[in-house]
């Protein structure tokens, strides 16, 4: 997968950095401080088989970035990686990196005491943080070796459950790891159809459920993100667009014991704009891009309001057929668009 490793000036030499080099022996390497003039000649494009190693200097703990007016649900991103391996056809990834290249920043130490001093000030409170929001948290695994360090860092933290999101199958990472039940894993879903049209890289859609409930059979709660939920067959009612995702959801709770589940997000399928014409441009035909967008509360290309409550509705209750009390949550969404699809119960936070 990997056949590049870029190391930056200050990565050279960090044992992290050592580390990673040596667990993908066929990748060619090219220090910085070796190429003088950087790392590749201009107008050399990188891919996702390239690995950049550095050094972050900002703050890697932020709050999510959602979108202005959405309900928040309180969850904070970490980022120590940048960019995923994986194609999905509706990546934001693709807008926001200039590069395809995966960014790895190597100085977790830095991490950890920004997460400990963001604790620090801040007693007493519960905290839902995450990987898994600019990067998948599992695919490059375990080569990279974070998943481990980040679990067994977060296993002493009592008020905060660290969640790994991600949309692979591999979990030899997490074998044997002291989490203490303060790690949730993550996974992205959609159904089979889609996940073999628009997540061509990603694991098949069975072998994300079967790693769900080896992870449960590890000791981890887990949990399931719909998002992005895609209209289906917009010339249908929603309840028959969303219809595929109900054996999705029949799986998870044939897999999965409902008191395993930390949380259930939802989200409908939304581009920023740029993104939005890029995809139609590049792909007209696109099964994703067939239904009717129209520009939302935040300014972003979204399925036209009513639309989109009913399908978010549809699998809300799909959901509630399993589990009346699912701890759901929608993602991305204004206050109003929540309580008409959850009602009073607006969040499980």
């Amino acid at each position: 997968m990997i056949n590049r490793i870029l190391v930056g000036r200050e990565a050279h030499g960090h044992p992290r950095a050592e580390r990673i080099i040596s667990r993908f022996p066929d990748a060619g390497i090219v220090f910085e401080a070796e190429a003088g003039a950087g790392y590749f000649s201009e107008g050399e494009t990188l891919d996702k088989r390239t690995l950049k190693l550095d050094v972050f200097k900002g703050p890697f703990l932020k709050r999510c970035p959602c979108s202005k007016g959405a309900y928040t649900c309180g969850y904070y991103v970490l980022s120590p990686v940048v960019g995923c391996p994986c194609h999905c056809s509706y990546c934001v990834l693709r807008e926001y990196l200039n590069d395809e290249a995966i960014t790895v920043y190597v100085n977790l130490e830095d991490l950890f005491a920004q997460v400990d001093g963001f604790l620090a000030q801040r007693p007493g409170r519960d905290f839902r943080i995450g990987t898994g929001e600019l990067a998948d948290s599992l695919a490059l695994e375990p080569e990279l070796g974070f998943a481990q360090e980040l679990v067994e860092f977060f296993s002493d933290k009592e008020n905060v459950l660290f969640e790994l999101k991600t949309k692979s199958h591999g979990l030899d990472a997490l074998a044997g790891v002291t989490h203490r039940g303060r790690t949730v894993i993550g996974f992205s879903l959609n159904p089979e159809s889609v996940a073999e049209a628009e997540e061509p890289d990603a694991a098949p859609l069975p072998e994300r459920m079967e790693a769900a409930a080896r992870a449960v059979e590890a000791g981890y709660r887990v949990a399931f993100h719909f998002d992005p939920v895609i209209d289906l067959d917009p010339l249908a009612g929603p309840d028959r667009s969303v219809k595929p995702y109900r054996e999705v959801v029949d799986t998870i709770y044939a897999k999965v014991p409902a008191d395993s589940i930390a949380w259930i997000s939802m989200g409908a399928l939304r581009f920023n704009k740029k993104l939005y014409r890029n995809i139609r441009e590049e792909k007209p035909g696109n099964r994703i891009m067939i239904g009717e967008f129209t520009e939302g509360f935040d300014g972003k290309m979204r399925y036209l309001r009513h639309r989109r409550r009913g399908l978010l509705s549809s699998l809300a209750s799909m959901i509630r057929d399993h589990h009346r009390d699912a701890p759901l949550y929608l993602c991305m969404e204004d206050p109003k668009m929540v309580e008409r699809v959850l009602g009073a119960r607006k969040s499980p936070f």
